[in-house]
């Protein structure tokens, strides 16, 4: 509905029949209409945000994966899963661990990034080194956050700084 000053506003309305007449029309109702504009607002925000993110997550450009702090990834883009030379089949059935990616000499950057991320949630980006399925070396800057609301899920974009 729009109102005096010419904005819209949504309503959620429940009717129901309570009294018919002989020929089984109704002839009284009982309505209850509650505003949802506000809830409507936060649909349509959401729906814009995951959107937005969507994109990114399909774009290429960077990689993306979603880990838990025990170590598993439980779930990465197209590109995230080139970078380090698995296929998706690897990721669904739970071979990618993003501690066992990380080579010996960087396991003191890993350290430094997840203590960061326990105190603000959020780590600086960083340069290290994965290893690729085949047991080669790939050079990435890496960065990394919780998700909000979580002491334990995050995602991490990741770079591929080879050609550099």
């Amino acid at each position: 509905m729009r109102d005096k000053a010419g904005e819209f506003h949504w309503f959620s309305s429940r009717d129901t029949v309570f009294n018919k007449a002989s020929d089984g029309k109704p002839r009284q109702l009982l309505g209850v209409v509650r505003e949802i504009t506000a809830q409507k607002h936060s649909e349509s925000a959401l729906i814009e945000s995951e959107a937005r993110f969507r994109h990114i997550f399909e774009s290429n450009m960077l990689g993306v994966m979603f880990w838990k702090t025990n170590g598993k990834i439980i779930d990465a883009n197209t590109h995230f899963l080139e970078i380090i030379g698995y296929t998706r089949e690897d990721l669904q059935a739970g071979l990618i661990d993003w501690d066992k990616l990380t080579p010996p000499n960087w396991k003191d950057v890993d350290r430094k990034m997840i203590e960061q991320i326990k105190k603000e949630r959020v780590c600086n980006p960083a340069e290290k080194e994965y290893f690729r399925k085949d047991g080669s070396r790939v050079p990435i800057v890496l960065g990394s956050s919780l998700l909000e609301n979580s002491t334990n899920t995050g995602v991490s974009f990741v770079l591929d700084i080879t050609g550099r």
